[in-house]
């Protein structure tokens, strides 16, 4: 009988998570922290309940962190694992704890959009509504209404704060002389109307 050689290539398994949870508390590292982060990331099909109870204390430790970047790790990562229970964190970075990152506020905001974005539900819905209540001509609300036109029919108040949003730029902009710096100064306005128009007549359409 011949002889025949067999060669198993083996592969280093993922770390545990029990493991990354206790590399995570001991380390003083930014940097390891942010990587330990994203090889959660990197694993996501391949936990159990228990599994997802750590990770989720790992990115509530990474949303507390000083450093911008392993803050900004943890956002993504809690709208990757459409983390429900961390939405009273997120919500409470974007209205009041980025103010501590100078110079990375307005990029952890609109991280924090796309994550809530993610995570959907009445929170994420009611998180969407105050700010567009809020009428702000900012980033943040073009954001907002582009993740909304990829969502299924919206609720009534929201729908009815995205009218009233409509309504207050309609009236800047007819208020304003039509110039070309006027054209270049306004041209946010234009665009907020446009996603704000066209959200609304995708959730009207049908009435």
């Amino acid at each position: 009988m011949p002889f025949c050689l067999i060669i198993v290539h083996l592969t280093e398994s993922a770390p545990r998570v029990d493991q990354l949870y206790q590399e995570y508390k001991s380390s003083k590292s930014g940097q390891v922290k942010t990587r330990i982060i994203r090889s959660l990331i990197n694993n996501l099909t391949h936990y159990d309940d228990n599994d997802i109870k750590n990770i989720e204390i790992i990115i509530h430790y990474g949303l507390n962190e000083k450093e911008p970047l392993v803050v900004q790790e943890a956002i993504f990562a809690a709208g990757k694992f459409k983390s429900r229970s961390l939405m009273p964190e997120l919500n409470e970075l974007y209205r009041k704890g980025c103010n501590q990152y100078p110079g990375s506020q307005s990029i952890i905001k609109q991280k924090i959009i796309k994550a809530i974005g993610k995570i959907g539900g009445d929170e994420s819905e009611k998180f969407f509504t105050e700010e567009i209540i809020n009428k702000k001509i900012s980033r943040e609300t073009e954001m907002i209404l582009s993740i909304l036109l990829d969502k299924d029919k919206l609720s009534e108040k929201l729908v009815s704060s995205t009218v009233a949003l409509r309504d207050m730029l309609l009236q800047i902009i007819n208020n304003v002389e039509t110039t070309p710096e006027n054209s270049i100064k306004y041209s946010q306005h234009r665009m907020i109307l446009s996603l704000a128009n066209t959200l609304i007549t995708k959730n009207t359409q049908f009435e």
